[in-house]
Parts: structure tokens; sequence; C-alpha cells
């Protein structure tokens, strides 16, 4: 449903994606993951990408050139905690 909502999204207009992006979401998708989409807004955004627990590292190593920032599924709905000064997120 995640990559369904990207596609989908891409159609709207032009200007949602970029070259950049789309080879971004290109190797998430070849390094095994099951779905990715651009996230935020401006130029704060980021690309999420979803995959397998078998599949995590494979990922990993294919986007090793861009920044990894843990996130976790919880019950009670989603929260943004960023530190920027967090030495990991760097």
């Amino acid at each position: 449903l995640l990559d369904k909502n990207w596609t989908l999204k891409k159609r709207l207009t032009d200007k949602i994606s970029n070259s950049r992006l789309d080879e971004m979401h290109h190797l998430a998708m070849e390094s095994g993951a099951s779905g990715a989409k651009i996230c935020g807004a401006g130029g704060g955004g980021f690309l999420m990408a979803c995959c397998t627990p078998s599949n995590r590292q494979l990922v990993m190593q294919g986007m090793s050139q861009y920044r990894w920032m843990p996130t976790e599924i919880v019950p009670d709905g989603s929260k943004v905690i960023f530190n920027y000064r967090r030495p990991s997120w760097k």
C-alpha cells in the first residue's frame, strides 16, 4: 500500500518528485524494500522505506549512501521526535 500510494501521488503532478528522488525510490525497491515513498515537505522531507526483517540489512546496505533514522510502529499513533543534535542522526 505504501508503494501504491506513492505511485498514485506522483500522478497528481510532475512536481511531486524529481530524478534524484525517483532514483532513491528505485534503489530502495531494488535493495529489497516492499514499499517506499517520499514524506515531508519542502527541503526537510525523507524517504520512508518498509521491508521485511529478513531484508533489512540488504536495504540498509543498498541505501548506505543515505542517512538512516530508526523508527518503530507503536499502537497509539504517530509521533515525531527529532533532535538534530543527536550524533546518530548526522
